[in-house]
This record gives structure tokens, sequence and C-alpha cells, in this order.
């Protein structure tokens, strides 16, 4: 569920072998007016709700953590 979160308007999706791409999102960041900080901040919001109600994802995510706790 976590893709094209630029394109959707909600975040980025940043490899971690690429630490200047975090730079670049955190300078975007930065540079937004506070309007658009906050209508960022509000569909990323409605983004995550709408994603944790999805049970398969949930399902997805249950299996992670108990395998993760094995």
């Amino acid at each position: 569920p976590w893709h094209d979160l630029q394109g959707k308007g909600v975040g980025w999706e940043l490899p971690l072998e690429q630490p200047e791409r975090f730079r670049v999102a955190l300078q975007s960041c930065i540079d937004m007016s506070s309007q658009e900080h906050r209508t960022w901040s509000q569909r990323a919001r409605a983004f995550g709700f709408e994603r944790a109600q999805e049970q398969t994802i949930v399902d997805q995510y249950r299996r992670l953590f108990n395998y993760g706790l094995c």
C-alpha cells in the first residue's frame, strides 16, 4: 500500500541506500507553505487511515509482526 506516495501527495518512498533523496524530501517539506503542508498532512492522515481499515493489509501486518515475534 505504500507505493506512489509522492504522486498521491501524501509522502515519499525513500530507499535507505540513497540518503540524498531523504535530504531532498526533507527540503521539500521545509520549502512548503503552511497551507501546502496542511494539505499534505491532511491527505497523509486520510491515506493512512484508509489503509489501516483495509482488512487484507491489517492481516498482512499481523502475519509480519507474528513472524518477527517467533
